[in-house]
């Protein structure tokens, strides 16, 4: 949601880049989007923040 790419959130979480990708993959496959664009678009509907 804040923009990070799949390597810095990697770097971060101590864990491969294609970890990332499938955790991400596995929460839009759940949420039923097909892309970020669309997730972050859910995510600005629900009223989520990181606050």
């Amino acid at each position: 949601m804040r923009g990070r790419l799949n390597k810095q959130i990697a770097a971060d979480l101590l864990i491969a880049e294609q970890t990332v990708k499938q955790h991400r993959g596995r929460v839009m496959e759940k949420i039923g989007v097909r892309s970020v664009a669309e997730l972050v678009q859910n995510w600005d509907a629900a009223g989520a923040s990181f606050e």
